[in-house]
């Protein structure tokens, strides 16, 4: 997910989606600790970045209505 969608998305849609990567997440890590998967860490990495990436555009929307 790339900046261009993410600041499409309202920021109900974003909070939704955070909640859902985390989800993924936890799941990942829950699968990775039964056996070992490459694929997994890099997926974890994307992840991640959307996470952050979606928390950079919900704080700067935040700092825009101060």
């Amino acid at each position: 997910m790339d900046m261009k969608e993410i600041r499409k998305l309202s920021v109900v849609s974003i909070k939704e989606r955070v909640v859902d990567i985390r989800r993924a997440i936890f799941n990942i890590n829950c699968q990775r600790k039964m056996d070992a998967q490459s694929e997994a860490a890099k997926r974890l990495k994307f992840l991640r970045k959307d996470i952050a990436r979606l928390k950079t555009e919900l704080s700067s929307r935040r700092l825009a209505r101060s």
